[in-house]
């Protein structure tokens, strides 16, 4: 239910199919909590051309403006047709949303009282569009800036996304931010993630969600990892996501992560093939060489592994070639 609701706007012409409207003030209340504070637009049309001006909508904590909002309706559209044959070109001015005000919609975001603004250009239709030059700036816990592309959005098995992401970091802030008010049961961070420190990341991503490729630059406070990995969510009944490709790294801080005092530095070049099972705990397979591992002071060199594990139980089977050992183990 809605209640104080309040307009005042302006029938500034209606010829034919050419019309003017122009709202100068706009608020109301929504039973669950959802609030507009004000809203200010003009909408004109002409044949079936639309243009709003002046967009701006005021939220209790959110501002959200549109510098440049054009829509156009291709002739015979229908339902069936309506993603592909309505065209836009909607660009941002200075806004910023805060997500409590939201939390009508979506309950987690309640204790996110932190302003995040963004700017952005989107075009297209509403079934393949492209985002140019989005940026997020979350304060001091998240910056985003990536050009995307989207295909098919009305088909779910269809959707194909595409992205660059020029720059992402998240510090340690964020990360207690996101995960403690979006994650399920009030589960705390865990402690190894938070070690890494701010987290940025550069690359690529793209494909469809049961066939995502991850081609970047992984670099925290304790080293750099750059990965080249397929992974995807519910590419099956019974699965819920999976991960599959290639991580590489030099001199990783291993012990620093765990806190361990006897592991040092970490260099590798490895496979994994992982996949997490609907009611099941992560499992998969770990093939490749670590090429330095410090451990109680000595680095050990050549290490080839060949793992599986699965609920808590890891077999396979370690090479040691090095020049003061030589180890084949297999269990």
């Amino acid at each position: 239910a809605i209640f104080d609701f309040n307009a005042n706007m302006a029938l500034k012409s209606l010829k034919g199919d050419s019309l003017n409207i122009q709202v100068k003030r706009l608020s109301l209340k929504e039973k669950n909590g959802f609030e507009i504070n004000n809203l200010i637009a003009r909408l004109t049309s002409k044949d079936k051309s639309f243009q709003i001006k002046g967009f701006r909508l005021e939220l209790p904590n959110s501002l959200l403006q549109f510098g440049k909002s054009d829509m156009e309706v291709l002739s015979n559209t229908d339902s069936q047709t309506l993603f592909d044959n309505i065209r836009f070109d909607l660009q941002t001015g200075t806004s910023y949303i805060t997500p409590k005000d939201f939390v009508a919609f979506l309950p987690k975001l309640k204790k996110l009282n932190d302003r995040i603004f963004l700017q952005t250009k989107i075009s297209g239709t509403l079934n393949d569009f492209q985002v140019a030059n989005f940026s997020l700036d979350y304060e001091n816990k998240l910056n985003l800036i990536t050009t995307a592309s989207v295909k098919n959005l009305s088909n779910k098995e269809n959707l194909y996304l595409s992205g660059n992401i020029k720059k992402l970091d998240i510090t340690t802030q964020g990360i207690h931010t996101l995960f403690e008010n979006i994650s399920d049961n009030g589960n705390t961070v865990p402690k190894e993630l938070l070690n890494l420190g701010t987290i940025s990341f550069q690359g690529d991503i793209s494909g469809f969600l049961k066939k995502l490729q991850a081609k970047g630059l992984i670099k925290t406070q304790l080293g750099e990892i750059t990965t080249d990995l397929l992974f995807g969510f519910k590419p099956e009944s019974n699965i819920d996501s999976y991960f599959d490709g290639k991580i590489h790294t030099v001199d990783f801080d291993l012990g620093r992560l765990t806190e361990n005092k006897d592991l040092e530095k970490l260099s590798l070049d490895v496979m994994v093939d992982l996949i997490k099972p609907s009611n099941k705990k992560l499992g998969g397979k770990v093939e490749g060489e670590i090429f330095n591992f410090d451990y109680k002071g000595y680095p050990y060199q050549n290490i080839t592994v060949n793992g599986n594990f699965e609920d808590s139980k890891i077999t396979g089977e370690a090479n040691v070639d090095d020049e003061n050992i030589y180890l084949d183990i297999e269990g």
